[in-house]
């Protein structure tokens, strides 16, 4: 009976161990995907995330200020332009930026309820209602498709 006993309580053991382990995995492997996952997120949504959001994970990667270091890039000032090869001067160092012909340049700039048209794809940032209806603080005008995923 002891033994039987004895028995039980190391296959307990084991599989609690096995149970914890997959469990420790799970998280890793979920939390290496949390970048991929944000972006994507943000990236259907026509855009960047809002200034300030973290989401969980290192920076984020849209302008915000040079404080500011994405995880996959880089935020600061141009320090110098030699053909392709951009020097950016953030607060912890120096930064070599190379552009390809995939390069995509944009610009924001100021714009006006006239700027919108039906159809255009916009981000918005805002407070939602218990309806979910939306006071806007700040709409961003991205024109572009939403990724596939």
């Amino acid at each position: 009976m002891g033994k039987r006993i004895l028995m039980l309580v190391a296959a307990l053991l084991v599989l609690l161990g096995v149970a914890g382990g997959a469990f420790y995995a799970g998280t890793l492997y979920q939390q290496s995907r949390a970048a991929d996952i944000q972006e994507r997120f943000f990236a259907d949504r026509g855009g960047n995330p809002p200034a300030g959001f973290a989401g969980g994970g290192p920076g984020g990667n849209i302008a915000g200020g040079p404080e500011l270091v994405a995880e996959r890039g880089a935020v600061g000032d141009i320090k110098s332009i030699d053909g392709q090869v951009l020097t950016l001067s953030t607060p912890q160092s120096e930064v070599t930026v190379t552009l390809t012909g995939d390069t995509r340049i944009m610009k924001l700039v100021a714009g006006s309820l006239t700027d919108l048209q039906v159809g255009q794809r916009i981000t918005v940032r805002g407070e939602a209602d218990s309806a979910g209806n939306v006071t806007a603080s700040a709409i961003q005008i991205t024109d572009q498709a939403p990724a596939q995923p």
